[in-house]
């Protein structure tokens, strides 16, 4: 019996070892239409191992994606799709060795961090059924980045390859372009990176095959709404063509899918459970009494009820926790649509265009460089801004200095979302999360096109959460705006965000196309979570999109449906911005406040630098101690950077000082001067022009015309009095050139070069 048992476990590993081993290795080129480079799509030669793998190239960048997931075993359901995507840069990929100190590449940056939150908006939403996941990774790894071409869209297409490859079943084959626009107007698809740089609009779309829209993501320097939908259209057709082409692709080459063989069906659980709960829920729903707290204890207080209910009315063999939640949350969803569908109404009852009470207030701490608290219902961010030197300024790593088209950041957002402001107990963590590091680069990419590129201060926004109840990143632009303004800085108009959300009715056959639907301007976190979609935009009164982000649940938005969300959210921006310029509608005039930093230039010749700083630096040491910076911005021009105008002053009075005391007379090129012998050495002699110079060291070889040994030779002595020719300062020392010989001898017979000291 044994031996059999052991022959078995012998063959069924031949077996698997011959259906590793066989495995194809094929490949596919694909041509967009407008693209600057081809996608090549291959499997089959790496990562064989995994549920699924794909390498994608765009030029000479290339991503590998592989997917691995586990299926639930116990039965239970998962109320969510549990999807973790890693997105991995390592300097490898560039050609580079990392600085660390063991040459090794450290810890995930926040490009890396933010690359893998796109990735994951652009391909969850095309999952069809989640409840067979238990855990679902998809892992990206840039084997090669040329610097043309951006890595991040290549990791998209590939993870969406990789996924319809593997042996998941449900998913739908999703495809994702980046969309520029060149100087004369000419829209780009997947443009280089130079070309990306130089773009004013950076649209990255993600589509299906039905050109349903899965996420958006788009920073923009002030982009007119029409140039913006013209983007959005063709990137949105782009994206399908290249989605059909990944579904063919993984059609013929895709590996068995998994067949569940025990389903549960939850349509009847979820229509029991409606049945018994919905008229409650509408009550607590058209109650716009409610607050966040209060709403939430009204339908937990529901819930419990329902179920008690339900567990009465079923066998307890057939009621399961875990599925009564999923169901109780989908018949919310299914009751929050009906209201908002038949009735127009919302669950605090607004309208559906309606925003919620906004207040505002700029200056609220006039210690600082600026401060803004925005609140927009029962979410509140307090913003507060920083000056500082520009060498204070943020120094990225290669790998994000080399997407982003700069070494330095000048313009920081940075956005912390406290546990009190959703009264949830701390768990005592200090660094800043995924969706913090997500949510502040989003507010930075809205507010950045109206700061001066050339300002002269590093400035960094500190935007926190002191309440949260849906958008508060989008409250952080409005903030940001204020607190600008507030200090001084040269915006020419102010930038707000909104967030609009979708409830619908969609068919019951494939495709899952809407039916009807309503958009919703300003939504609540109770809405985006059990709503369809989260499309955060934002941009100034005049119509003019600088950043935009959307991510759906499931299935997609068709198109004209982003266009509408669009038009919406223009419209409630310029009203949030009437209402935010009754605060404060120009920058305020700091320039002299006392509080305010302060820079100035100073211009010193070059060889006065030394005399400036003194040794070490110990003559400005005292205000380096302080905050003062000293920088030179070219070999005559030393930039000095305050905190304060006292601050400033007393470097003005230290600078002043120093150079009165390097002061000397202004001698012509050619200039004879009388010079007194101070001190006589081996190689030459030390003179001095002036009183309370420096000696000045002249070489034995211009003490005569001809060649001497030394300067006793000559009958020097110290004290003693000769003439001497000024030829100018030395270029790296700014050390005096003087010379003897060349009033001994004529001009004409001087080497060029003889006077060199």
């Amino acid at each position: 019996m044994k031996r059999y048992l052991m022959v078995s476990t012998v063959n069924n590993c031949y077996r698997a070892l011959s259906s590793w081993s066989h495995v194809k290795e094929v490949s596919k080129r694909i041509d967009l239409a407008g693209s600057n480079s081809p996608i090549d799509v291959s499997t089959g030669r790496v990562a064989r191992l995994a549920d699924g793998s794909a390498e994608v190239r765009i030029g000479n960048t290339s991503v590998l994606s592989v997917v691995v997931w586990k299926r639930v075993e116990d039965g239970s359901v998962a109320p969510f799709l549990p999807l973790t995507v890693s997105y991995r840069q390592q300097m490898a990929s560039l050609g580079r060795i990392p600085k660390s100190f063991d040459r090794r590449d450290r810890f995930t940056s926040t490009t890396e961090i933010l690359t893998g939150r796109l990735i994951d908006r652009c391909i969850r939403a095309g999952f069809k059924d989640s409840s067979i996941v238990e855990a679902l990774d998809v892992t990206c790894s840039v084997l090669c980045d040329d610097l043309v071409h951006d890595p991040d869209i290549v990791a998209i297409n590939a993870s969406s390859v990789a996924l319809g490859l593997s042996t998941l079943p449900g998913y739908k084959a999703v495809g994702a372009v980046r969309v520029a626009v060149d100087s004369r107007g000419n829209l780009i698809l997947n443009p280089s990176k130079s070309q990306r740089f130089q773009s004013d609009v950076d649209l990255v779309v993600a589509a299906d095959v039905n050109g349903h829209i899965t996420a958006l993501e788009s920073g923009c320097n002030k982009v007119p709404r029409g140039l913006f939908i013209e983007a959005l259209k063709q990137g949105t057709s782009s994206a399908q063509t290249l989605a059909h082409e990944i579904h063919e692709f993984t059609l013929q080459n895709s590996k068995p899918k998994y067949q569940s063989s025990s389903q549960k069906s939850q349509l009847s659980y979820t229509e029991e459970i409606l049945s018994l709960c919905e008229e409650r829920l509408l009550d607590v729903f058209r109650d716009a009494r409610h607050d966040k707290l209060s709403r939430d204890l009204s339908i937990k207080s529901v819930r419990l009820e329902t179920a008690e209910k339900l567990r009465n009315k079923l066998d307890d063999r057939e009621f399961i926790p875990e599925i009564f939640e999923s169901c109780f949350t989908e018949a919310i969803g299914i009751t929050l649509r009906k209201l908002a569908i038949n009735e127009n109404t919302r669950c605090d009852g607004r309208r559906l265009d309606d925003l919620r009470p906004i207040d505002c207030k700029s200056g609220i701490y006039p210690a600082l460089h600026g401060s803004a608290l925005f609140s927009r219902g029962q979410t509140q961010v307090l913003c507060r801004l920083a000056f500082d030197s520009l060498t204070t300024s943020e120094q990225l790593d290669p790998i994000s200095a080399s997407l982003r088209g700069k070494l330095r950041k000048y313009f920081m957002l940075h956005y912390q979302f406290p546990a009190y402001s959703t009264n949830t107990v701390s768990t005592g963590k200090v660094n800043a999360n995924r969706r913090e590091l997500g949510h502040g680069n989003l507010a930075e990419m809205g507010i950045a096109p109206l700061v001066p590129v050339d300002y002269k201060f590093t400035i960094r926004l500190l935007a926190e959460v002191l309440e949260s109840n849906g958008s508060s990143s989008m409250a952080s632009v409005c903030a940001a705006s204020l607190a600008l303004m507030d200090a001084g800085v040269p915006i020419d108009q102010h930038a707000a965000g909104v967030a609009i959300g979708l409830l619908s009715n969609r068919s019951k056959d494939e495709n899952s196309s809407i039916e009807d639907c309503r958009l919703l301007t300003d939504i609540l976190g109770f809405e985006d979570f059990f709503g369809e979609m989260d499309f955060k935009i934002c941009g100034t009164k005049s119509g003019q999109v600088t950043a935009l982000q959307c991510d759906v649940k499931k299935h997609g938005i068709p198109l004209n449906v982003a266009i509408e969300a669009v038009d919406k959210g223009l419209q409630a921006i310029a009203k949030i911005i009437q209402i935010m310029e009754s605060d404060l509608q120009t920058p305020r005039d700091v320039a002299k406040a006392s509080k305010m930093p302060q820079v100035r230039d100073f211009e010193i010749h070059k060889y006065k630098m030394a005399g400036v700083f003194g040794p070490g630096r110990l003559n400005v040491k005292h205000l380096e101690d302080v905050g003062c910076v000293f920088s030179t911005k070219d070999e005559s021009t030393l930039s000095v950077f305050a905190p304060n105008q006292s601050l400033m002053k007393e470097v003005v009075r230290v600078v002043e000082d120093k150079l009165n005391e390097l002061k000397e007379p202004m001698l012509q090129f050619g200039q004879i001067c009388n010079a007194k012998i101070e001190s006589i050495v081996d190689k030459g002699i030390y003179v001095t022009i002036y009183q309370d110079q420096k000696p000045v060291f002249i070489p034995n070889f211009q003490l005569d015309a001809k060649n001497v040994s030394h300067a006793s030779v000559l009958g020097f002595a110290e004290g003693q009095n000769v003439k001497v020719k000024f030829f100018g300062r030395d270029p790296s020392s700014g050390r005096m050139r003087l010379s003897r010989r060349a009033l001994l001898i004529p001009a004409s017979e001087l080497p060029s070069m003889d006077y060199v000291s």
